[in-house]
């Protein structure tokens, strides 16, 4: 029963990578034209990067090597200033750079650092000069586009896709070398969950974590520059900054100009949910999965299981969160879908990644707990979030959430 039940998944993955793969190679984290999709969800008929870069290497393994093809090709054709390397938080389907900041989550001083660190790229108008807030950058973005690339270099069989690689991989990694400084990025960036920031001398570690990795992979797939190897060894060295040796911890942000109580009064109280720490966050999972940036020890097997224990909605549940305290509940009511005081819902996303972590960590009892978690909330399609008594929130089905099952069922076995 439980078998089945997976390759029914596993088919109903393939018609959701379908269905978002649109025509002109674009990758939507949803197609909120579904039928099934929530009424109350925002809208996720965008393509996030991050989101298509999973899809990608998930339809690979379905062998659905044509979706990943087309959108390369559409990142490089249409996606708005990636000839300058920037990458941003989402595109329109037609390629047109589309974000947003949620600014109810900010305190004034929160919006203070945001304005003075803010690059004009990411303003309205020509260099800025309307000023505002058009969109984010998402430094994780670069490295999970490269690492796309090089999960799918054996299907890349074409001159095209080749070309296509080659120049995307010199653009982006490019300009993340520029924006690189001493020991943290020159410009305000916002982590994979689009509310924390960082900025000079605040270092968010996922998004160094997948700047390391882009880097590593770019300059086996294209070749080394003196500037992107500089950059890359700098990072590395940077990273090293984030473990408390003392405590066996790794710290979700840190950096020369971090401190804990500044950095909270960033936030409102829709941010600060109960127990809200941002050091703690499940995107550490990458530590492991995919960046591979650790031995493989008693240490980090400590310290996962210590995240794990921090990121469960409630102790005695394998549902586990983005981070404790996450106050997004993935359904609009009066304007707002934050609820202050929330402990947060179990997002599938990270309960297959943490099944991934523990595979690579080779505890597959765990492995397969977090795994099949989620197989035994969910009938044929995967959900942006579960709640704590099993409802379900945000869009659904969510494309990330199928390519993660694909990734971990590829994991251990299942495909």
């Amino acid at each position: 029963m439980r078998i089945e039940k997976i390759e029914k998944i596993i088919d109903r993955s393939k018609e959701v990578f379908k269905r978002v793969s649109l025509e002109n190679g674009a990758i939507v984290a949803a197609d909120s034209s579904s039928p099934i999709y929530p009424k109350g969800s925002p809208n996720y008929f965008y393509v996030w990067p991050a989101d298509a870069a999973h899809i990608c290497i998930a339809s690979d393994i379905l062998g659905l090597h044509d979706i990943p093809e087309k959108f390369f090709n559409w990142l490089l054709t249409r996606a708005e200033k990636i000839e300058d390397g920037w990458v941003f938080q989402r595109y329109d389907p037609n390629g047109m750079a589309n974000g947003f900041l949620i600014f109810e989550i900010y305190s004034e001083e929160g919006l203070k650092t945001i304005s003075k660190y803010q690059h004009e790229v990411t303003m309205w108008g020509r260099g800025g000069k309307r000023g505002g807030f058009r969109v984010q950058i998402q430094i994780d973005n670069y490295g999970y586009i490269v690492w796309a690339f090089y999960k799918h270099k054996k299907f890349c069989k074409t001159k095209e896709c080749r070309t296509t690689t080659k120049k995307v991989i010199n653009s982006i990694l490019d300009r993340l070398a520029k924006l690189w400084g001493a020991d943290s990025f020159k410009i305000l960036y916002h982590d994979r969950w689009e509310e924390k920031i960082g900025y000079p001398g605040v270092n968010i570690t996922h998004s160094l974590l997948l700047s390391y990795l882009g880097f590593k992979l770019g300059m086996e797939m294209v070749g080394e520059k003196n500037k992107w190897k500089k950059t890359f060894l700098s990072i590395k060295d940077t990273l090293k900054k984030a473990y408390v040796e003392s405590e066996n911890k790794w710290k979700a942000v840190f950096g020369n100009r971090y401190e804990k109580k500044n950095y909270l009064s960033l936030y409102t109280e829709l941010m600060r949910g109960d127990s809200f720490d941002p050091e703690i966050d499940s995107l550490l999972f990458s530590l492991v999965y995919p960046v591979d940036f650790v031995k493989k020890d008693e240490r980090i097997e400590k310290f996962i299981d210590w995240l794990v224990e921090k990121i469960k909605i409630h102790k005695n549940h394998l549902g586990l969160g983005r981070y404790p305290g996450d106050t997004y509940n993935g359904i609009f009511i009066d304007g707002s879908s934050r609820y202050p005081g929330s402990k947060g819902n179990a997002w599938p996303i990270v309960n297959f990644w943490a099944s991934i972590v523990y595979s690579r960590l080779e505890n597959y009892q765990k492995a397969e707990k977090y795994f099949d978690w989620v197989i035994s909330k969910v009938k044929e399609y995967i959900p942006e979030q579960i709640t704590l008594d099993g409802k379900f929130r945000g869009p659904i089905p969510l494309a990330w959430s199928h390519a993660m099952f694909i990734i971990a069922a590829k994991e251990l076995g299942y495909i």
